[in-house]
């Protein structure tokens, strides 16, 4: 019927994504996820142990000042933190 009414006719495949390619993606990305985990959890550590550790071991908050000041540190723990929230 379609060649008397002078078209042509192919048959359309429906085009389903290759399973094993979206579990290499979800992979992938389970992989990305991990790797900016782990970089954040190394990155934000520091910063704890220089803020909270006056508060969980006594003595932290007077190590600190004499070793590296207390401007010291709190410009450190800015520039962990900005890296924490850019690069991951």
């Amino acid at each position: 019927a379609i060649d008397k009414a002078g078209y042509d006719a192919t048959e359309i495949q429906a085009s389903i994504p290759d399973q094993t390619e979206q579990l290499e993606k979800k992979d992938q990305e389970r992989a990305e996820l991990k790797r900016d985990l782990i970089l954040a959890s190394l990155l934000a550590l520091p910063v704890f142990i220089l803020e909270m550790g006056s508060h969980l071991i006594p003595g932290v908050h007077q190590l600190i000042d004499q070793t590296i000041g207390m401007q010291n540190s709190w410009y450190l723990q800015f520039i962990l933190t900005t890296l924490v929230l850019v690069i991951p």
